[in-house]
């Protein structure tokens, strides 16, 4: 069962216009941090994103919304997404490009949100020259103001409108529900115990449709065109009893093939959404084979620490008689590829079926619980006993490892110094028998252990006096 946690008295503004016009910039603007992608080219902003400030010591959530236009193929999604936060808006400000002028695009998001009866700023950007066409806005009836969102030139002033308009009998104290909150670095989550989940994968992966089949509805735009997120989209909701933060990401290219500014500020902005993650999901399509790309994906993941599950895509459209054959492979495909060593959960899922949905999110609950454990010395020794005896490391270059003793120096992730003679001589597959082991014994699944190697010191060996 999906539920969405109400957040009531907060004054709700949408930010609304055609494509390029600068509501991208004046959002970043009003709430001082540079959170939605800008750029020269036209419908950047594909999914609305928000972000809770204060305006005028009021608390406020503001909704940066894609750009309306008739001609655009994803107009019914468009419009369909602005109807939702319309409908719960107390302000609205229309933005319009003050160096052309008002258009007819203009005039028709002016009638859409004249439906609505929203109280409405025309707010004409790119007023930075002093020859500019903001007298054309008076043309619409509203109050105008004359802004530079990128210079910061009138944003006083338009907070001064929106700060009117908060205590305008026209405008009721809001009591909707709001769905996005995107200040999950603020959030006290050990209190309140929310699991920030961030989305990650490939171009056309899956994992819109993912967020979406999760939620209970259509959150976020979903194409078969590679591309379609940009902007990371937070998502707060509730399932089994469990908050989460959902971050839906922009799938992430090889290197090689960004080739725009656009593309980079997007990567850029996923990995920077991955720090303030607690638990990864990496999405990778049970269709296609594991390539190079995967692997660094899964590798930003670990060497940040983060809890990882690792989930395979449009598993519906794998022949049952090959289904496990097919998990095999990439189950191996992922502990082989992988430099550093790490015990990967696999779990196949359909967001077309709903199949293995539930498993995937009791899997994050359990990944992020076993993330923040910690295992007692005595248990830990005993257990490094007993797998010795079972498969004692190798000789190295004709020396003999010997480990002595094991112990957990941190956890989130769970972190583990093995100490001992020439244990810096362990081979990697050694490392992932200790970690596997690890992971059987405590059932740290998910948990991203590390290990530590760490010289015995020789008491012999002479030091420096």
């Amino acid at each position: 069962m999906i539920e969405i946690k109400p957040r009531k008295q907060i004054f709700t503004i949408a930010i609304v216009g055609r494509p390029n016009v600068g509501k991208s910039t004046m959002f970043n603007r009003l709430i001082g941090k540079r959170i939605a992608i800008t750029s020269d080219y036209s419908g950047v902003t594909i999914d609305y994103i928000s972000r809770e400030t204060k305006i005028n010591g009021k608390d406020s959530i503001i909704f940066d919304t894609p750009g309306i236009v008739e001609t655009d193929p994803r107009y019914d999604k468009i419009l369909q997404t602005i109807d939702s936060i319309l409908s719960k808006s107390n302000v609205a400000i229309l933005v319009i490009d003050g160096k052309i002028g008002l258009t007819e695009g203009d005039r028709y998001a002016a009638r859409i949100l004249q439906k609505y009866g929203v109280p409405t700023i025309l707010a004409v950007n790119k007023c930075e020259a002093q020859e500019n066409f903001a007298s054309d806005g008076y043309e619409l009836g509203l109050p105008v103001v004359e802004v530079s969102a990128q210079h910061g030139i009138g944003i006083n002033d338009l907070i001064s409108e929106i700060s009117g308009l908060m205590y305008s009998d026209k405008v009721s104290e809001n009591e909707h529900i709001s769905h996005d909150n995107e200040a999950v670095s603020e959030i006290k989550n050990e209190e309140n115990q929310v699991i920030n989940v961030i989305v990650l994968g490939r171009p056309n992966a899956g994992k819109s449709t993912f967020i979406n089949e999760c939620v209970g509805f259509s959150r976020v735009s979903v194409s078969d065109k590679p591309g379609t997120t940009r902007d990371p989209v937070y998502v707060p909701f509730a399932r089994n009893n469990r908050e989460f933060n959902l971050i839906d990401t922009a799938g992430l290219q090889k290197q090689s093939n960004i080739r725009s500014e656009l593309e980079r500020q997007t990567c850029s902005k996923t990995y920077k959404a991955l720090v303030f993650a607690h638990v990864a999901i990496v999405i990778i399509d049970s269709t296609r084979e594991i390539e190079q790309q995967d692997f660094v994906i899964l590798s930003k993941v670990i060497n940040e620490g983060r809890a990882l599950i690792v989930a395979a895509s449009k598993w519906d459209l794998i022949q049952k008689k090959d289904s496990e054959n097919v998990l095999r492979y990439f189950k191996n495909r992922i502990q082989k590829g992988l430099a550093t060593a790490c015990a990967v959960q696999v779990i196949p899922f359909s967001s077309s079926t709903g199949f293995g949905v539930n498993k995937i999110w009791s899997s994050v609950a359990k990944a992020y619980y076993n993330w923040n454990r910690s295992v007692s010395t005595p248990k830990l020794n005993s257990f490094l006993q007993n797998a010795i005896s079972v498969h004692a490391p190798p000789r190295a270059n004709g020396r003999q490892i010997k480990i002595k003793y094991i112990s957990q120096i941190k956890s989130r992730p769970p972190s583990f110094s093995v100490c001992g003679n020439n244990v810096h001589l362990l081979t990697d597959e050694y490392k992932r028998y200790l970690i596997n082991a690890l992971a059987d014994q405590f059932d740290l699944g998910g948990a991203n252990i590390r290990l530590l190697l760490r010289r015995a010191r020789n008491p012999y060996h002479k030091q420096d006096k």
